[in-house]
């Protein structure tokens, strides 16, 4: 098993920090007795430290502004605080300030480094990965189909539309997928655009 672990500290409020932790560890997944893959799991871990002690603790970082409909305005009320001013939560503790933003960009980065380091892909990377999977797809059953005889958007919803009253009596059942022209055009754009 590959684990990592990644620590990172950034200021949190006046006279305290935020050390924040990114783990990724493998476990073993079992069905019906039998090995299968592993699965990859993430977590993430903020603590908040004053004076070398941490006095809070937890898995996310809150914003608050007195203006959110949610936000508790006492909060800003029983502190002589300035309305404008935002308020970052970790667990019970407050911090009067924006440091949610970049703990939050912080938290980013230290998992796409986490998983870089034992090469895998972060969730916006697999899934620029398969958008251009299939725009390759698109482009390739366009290309044998005859690109120029693609019918439009609004046709193919009406081909749909007479193929489903036809073989599903107008109910849900299959429909075949149809490729469009506008579909097509938007897989060469974004096959222009990647290279």
């Amino acid at each position: 098993m590959r684990d990592q672990k990644v620590t990172r500290e950034l200021p949190f409020g006046s006279k305290s920090i935020a050390r924040i932790t990114v783990s990724r560890f493998e476990a073993e997944q079992t069905l019906d007795g039998q090995r299968v893959h592993p699965k990859t799991t993430i977590s993430t871990i903020i603590e908040m430290v004053q004076n070398g002690q941490v006095v809070a603790r937890d898995y996310r970082v809150c914003l608050s502004h007195y203006s959110q409909p949610w936000a508790d305005q006492r909060v800003w009320d029983r502190n002589h605080l300035d309305p404008n001013l935002p308020l970052t939560f970790l667990a019970d503790k407050v911090a009067v300030g924006d440091f949610a933003t970049p703990i939050r960009a912080a938290i980013e980065e230290m998992e796409q480094e986490v998983l870089h380091a034992v090469g895998q892909q972060t969730a916006a990377e697999q899934q620029a990965a398969d958008d251009l999977a299939e725009a390759k797809a698109i482009v390739a059953a366009a290309e044998r189909l005859g690109a120029d005889t693609l019918p439009s958007a609004a046709e193919v919803i009406e081909w749909k539309r007479a193929y489903n009253d036809l073989h599903n009596e107008g109910g849900e059942g299959y429909i075949p997928p149809r490729l469009s022209r506008e579909r097509y055009e938007e897989a060469k754009a974004l096959l222009a655009k990647r290279s």
